[in-house]
């Protein structure tokens, strides 16, 4: 499986998810977008020597 398309579909999910979690009540709402921020924060910190590159030009390449 590409590691490209894995991603694009966990992140198409997660948008459904999001949207879907906009209906629910404050605090479910609240409870949703802390998991998702948190979710999303160790996606980047995992993949960070992926990420690193794009923003800073001429880092170490891997």
């Amino acid at each position: 499986m590409n590691t490209q398309f894995n991603a694009i579909g966990i992140a198409t999910v997660a948008i459904i998810f999001w949207i879907t979690a906009q209906n629910a009540s404050g605090d479910a709402r609240t409870m949703f977008n802390l998991f998702l921020g948190v979710l999303l924060l160790s996606m980047v910190i995992l993949n960070w020597s992926k990420i690193q590159p794009i923003f800073f030009k001429g880092g170490t390449k891997n």
